[in-house]
């Protein structure tokens, strides 16, 4: 397989799609990683709800995150790390979502950098063709 290197744009495009919603991997302070959904905004940043539990919010505000997120497939894939530091969600933060999601407590991830790489399955170069 071919690998790619990725820049940040392209890590954040490829974590909101198809869906803003992605699962991933964060490490707190360097901490065991914990899974985790997370909203992908536009500039990269994410939004984890904690739903009405607060205890997220306690272990990770003021934190360095690290947060690997993935995306496999059989026929390649992408995976993309970043580091930010996490803090408590704002009424600003939850301004545009819609009422229907559980943003009564959370974390806001500001993404310092993505990077990551993509891989694409190797061509299949056909058979030569023999002489009639």
């Amino acid at each position: 397989m071919r690998a790619t290197t990725l820049s940040h744009t392209e890590c954040v495009r490829l974590a909101r799609s198809p869906d803003r919603y992605r699962p991933a991997l964060a490490s707190f302070d360097g901490a065991e990683p914990i899974p985790l959904l997370c909203l992908v905004l536009g500039d990269g940043d994410l939004l984890v709800p904690a739903g009405q539990d607060p205890s997220l919010v306690r272990m990770a505000a003021g934190r360095t995150v690290s947060v690997t997120v993935a995306d496999r497939d059989t026929g390649g894939g992408w995976v993309v790390t970043g580091v930010g530091l996490a803090r408590p969600l704002t009424p600003a933060d939850r301004a545009g979502l819609p009422v229907t999601e559980d943003f009564g407590t959370g974390i806001r991830i500001a993404m310092a950098r993505m990077t990551g790489r993509s891989t694409a399955p190797e061509p299949e170069v056909p058979r030569p063709r023999l002489p009639d």
